[in-house]
């Protein structure tokens, strides 16, 4: 896994955070504002702070929505089987 510096890290945020308030949605703004809180509980780099960062980052992860089918079951059911017959009887 490759590493930055924590003042790389917090070279790289700045621009991305500097007006996140005006030009990003609520959940990027949560995500900034906690890692930028979380940076100035610590005066230089550690192992905690960035235990701090990847669990900022890895609660901010939303999982995909269950995929579902036209009439709304999220079954991983196929939609059709209407070729179904004929793929298989030109296998046999």
């Amino acid at each position: 896994m490759d590493e930055i510096s924590l003042d790389a890290f917090e070279d790289w945020l700045f621009p991305y955070s500097l007006n996140i308030h005006k030009e990003g949605d609520a959940e990027a703004q949560d995500l900034a504002y906690a890692i930028q809180h979380a940076l100035g509980e610590y005066d230089e780099d550690s192992p905690e702070l960035r235990h701090v960062l990847m669990e900022i980052v890895l609660s901010s992860i939303k999982e995909p929505p269950v995929s579902t089918n036209r009439a709304g079951d999220p079954s991983p059911v196929a939609e059709t089987t209407a070729n179904y017959d004929t793929v298989t009887a030109d296998a046999a």
